[in-house]
């Protein structure tokens, strides 16, 4: 059913998408990141979630500026 909700997902107008691509990209992040910085578990997760959020601030901010030479295909943001 994962076509059904791909399709749900390009029907919102592209602000829409843009928001949940971040939420989801942030959000979950967020939650993940928190537990692995509390549980007593190995350091690998921690680690993990450092490389994600260095990885994610860089192209966070390469697509402020991308945005405007590729912002004008169809579908960009579903893409990511």
């Amino acid at each position: 059913y994962l076509w059904m909700l791909w399709f749900t997902f390009l029907a919102f107008d592209e602000e829409a998408r843009r928001f949940i691509v971040i939420a989801v990209g942030t959000l979950y992040p967020i939650a993940a990141s928190t537990i692995a910085c509390t549980s007593k578990n190995v350091k690998r997760d921690d680690t993990f979630w450092l490389t994600y959020w260095i990885c994610f601030s860089i192209l966070f901010l390469a697509m402020d500026y991308l945005e405007n030479f590729v912002g004008s295909i169809r579908g960009f943001y579903s893409i990511c």
